[in-house]
C-alpha cells in the first residue's frame, strides 16, 4: 500500500541526490604527494570558476567507476606528462570523448559543454 508508494518515492530522491551537485572528479595518474596538490590547484581552478568539482583520492580506474555510478558528467585527469606542458585530460563519460585541455581554460572548456555550479 502507501508504505511502497513511500519507499519507491525515497528511493528516486536517493537516486537524484547520488552526486547530481557534482560535476568534475579531479582525478590522477600517480597517487603521491604531487599528484594530490596537483589535483587541489585543478578543483580550485574549478571552483573559483563556479563549477562544483571534487578531487578524487582513487587511483584513477577506481576515479572513473565512481564517477559512473554517481553520474559525475566529467573527470580530469592529472597526468605527470601533460601538466609538465600545463594541460589536463578532460574525459567526457557520456560520450567516452577525451581531450587535452590548456589548464588555464579548463573552466571555460567545461562550462562551454553545460558544467554547472552546484553544492560540491
Amino acid at each position: 500500500g502507501i508504505e511502497r508508494v513511500f519507499t519507491i518515492m525515497e528511493k528516486k530522491i536517493k537516486d537524484e541526490m547520488v552526486g547530481a551537485n557534482v560535476q568534475v572528479l579531479v582525478a590522477s595518474t600517480s597517487s603521491n604527494d604531487s599528484a594530490m596538490c596537483k589535483k587541489f590547484e585543478v578543483a580550485k581552478r574549478l571552483w573559483k570558476g563556479q563549477i562544483s568539482a571534487e578531487v578524487s583520492t582513487m587511483k584513477l580506474k577506481m576515479a572513473i567507476q565512481d564517477a559512473l555510478a554517481r553520474n559525475v558528467p566529467y573527470v580530469i585527469v592529472v597526468g605527470d606528462q601533460e601538466w609538465e606542458r600545463g594541460k589536463v585530460k578532460v574525459k567526457v563519460l557520456e560520450t567516452k570523448e577525451e581531450e587535452e585541455v590548456d589548464l588555464k581554460e579548463i573552466g571555460e572548456f567545461l562550462k562551454e559543454r553545460g558544467a554547472k555550479a552546484g553544492g560540491g
